[in-house]
């Protein structure tokens, strides 16, 4: 319990001091809205989460808060993430049921299908035509199909009898869960804009094209992109995980956040880009779409950069956009 609170905090003092450092680069004022209603500038120290854009003073690190700042992993822990950043309790529980579960769904499911050892996915049983009942089915080291189920259930306790009863001649039928694809991308979207805010850090949220970013995460269903991001790394692509510039072709140029993603003792690489500043970041992140695997692209890395820590290295966003 201590060491979240303690780990809270940290992230939290990193990305306030890293604020203030863009206010002073930038010469603004921060203001909000006060309970009798009145507007006045804030001086605390303060958070904005990178999913809702609002900001916290650290009052929101109490976890009774009504709307408390929470660690987010990145990725999610449960594929292979670790604690990175703070996001508000609503965005990280809304992020978690909309997206996360749906991209750890997915990613079981396309191991399943590749009959990968070791996988495992949700899915129903049945044997001889009874009704069907929900189940883990795993695939063991030499493929064999085993099925978890929860033999308390009245219908699973049927479907064992009949099974039992049926020795050699009993049909067992299954089906697996394939998630709705349309909130895979943007929950790998999700992933790949945390990371770059977490190597940038807030002036990138004040670019109104890294805002469009932030609509589609949180309007998965919608189409706010003009393409996914979003594109997988293959084993024979030498990206190490980080933050990537495109620096050629010139009209392609843009952030590129490459990452791991780990389940079942399986891993995918993917990759998501990430629009720079201005009008030109975005027509030459629009271009993305015309992106095909026959294009020779040059990547520079520029994960060593501390752009949060460093004051001196606060325009990173901006700089690296102008000069690289």
């Amino acid at each position: 319990m201590k060491r979240s609170k303690d780990t809270r905090k940290k992230i939290f003092d990193v990305f306030a001091t890293n604020l203030i450092n863009v206010k002073t680069l930038l010469g603004f004022r921060l203001s909000g809205e006060l309970p009798d209603g009145t507007i006045a500038e804030i001086n605390q120290p303060m958070y904005i989460c990178p999913l809702c854009l609002r900001g916290y003073t650290k009052v929101a690190l109490d976890q009774n808060f009504h709307n408390p700042l929470t660690i987010e992993d990145v990725p999610p822990k449960s594929l292979g993430g670790k604690p990175l950043l703070l996001t508000c309790k609503e965005c990280n529980s809304k992020g978690g049921y909309l997206l996360d579960s749906v991209l750890k769904q997915h990613l079981q499911s396309q191991g399943f299908l590749k009959l990968s050892p070791g996988s495992k996915v949700l899915g129903k049983v049945s044997v001889n035509n009874l009704s069907a009942v929900n189940s883990l089915i795993k695939l063991g080291e030499n493929r064999e199909i085993f099925f978890q189920v929860n033999v308390k259930n009245y219908m699973v306790k049927k479907h064992i009898q009949e099974f039992q009863s049926s020795g050699s001649g009993g049909n067992i039928d299954f089906t697996v869960n394939i998630p709705n694809r349309t909130k895979v991308a943007p929950a790998i979207l999700k992933i790949g804009y945390l990371l770059a805010f977490n190597y940038l850090g807030n002036l990138m949220l004040l670019s109104p094209n890294i805002e469009k970013i932030v609509r589609q995460i949180n309007n998965p269903g919608q189409k706010i992109l003009p393409h996914t991001s979003v594109t997988k790394i293959h084993k024979d692509e030498h990206y190490k995980e980080g933050l990537y510039f495109l620096t050629s072709p010139e009209n392609y140029r843009c952030f590129f956040v490459a990452f791991t993603l780990k389940i079942d003792g399986l891993s995918e690489n993917f990759g998501v880009f990430i629009p720079g500043p201005g009008e030109d970041g975005w027509r030459h992140f629009e271009n993305i779409k015309n992106l095909n695997k026959e294009a020779k692209l040059s990547f520079k890395d520029v994960s060593f950069n501390d752009m949060v820590t460093n004051n001196k290295l606060v325009n990173g966003y901006h700089y690296l956009w102008q000069n690289l």
